[in-house]
């Protein structure tokens, strides 16, 4: 048995997908025996950033926000984070467009929430830190019944 190794690298996003064929000959009346290999990575996010204006919100009042987070592969774990909390509890909608992954949430501020920062993080399951991040502080208004 003969054996063959090759080092390549370093190698970049680029590379995803080649094939790599090792071709074996030991004369011109045998055929040549060969093994193909597809070179398969993961890699973390490149962006994330929250998507919706940066504008006051009204307390009470539901809003539609949105993140994307691009060049994860897998698809990176995306969460919602208000100040140290992650809002577990709002639904999240996802979407994906090629490698550009989009979340959704439905948010319903409180007074309570002015000056807190709101975080979208994108995660990718298979990297260790690999967890980049886009926020927003909350500017909060509310609203004030005249008698």
């Amino acid at each position: 048995m003969v054996q063959n190794t090759i080092k390549i690298g370093p190698l970049s996003r680029s590379d995803l997908g080649t094939v790599l064929t090792c071709l074996s000959s030991n004369n011109n009346i045998s055929v040549p025996v060969s093994s193909r290999v597809t070179i398969d990575m993961v890699f973390p996010a490149v962006d994330v950033s929250i998507t919706t204006i940066g504008q006051p919100l009204s307390a009470g009042t539901v809003y539609i926000i949105s993140c994307e987070a691009a060049g994860s592969r897998p698809d990176p774990i995306i969460s919602w984070w208000l100040g140290s909390d992650e809002l577990n509890g709002e639904e999240q909608v996802l979407e994906k467009n090629k490698d550009i992954v989009k979340s959704t949430i439905y948010f319903t501020p409180s007074t309570k929430d002015h000056g807190k920062v709101l975080v979208c993080r994108a995660e990718n399951p298979h990297i260790v830190d690999s967890g980049i991040e886009d926020s927003w502080t909350l500017h909060i208004y509310c609203k004030i019944d005249i008698l």
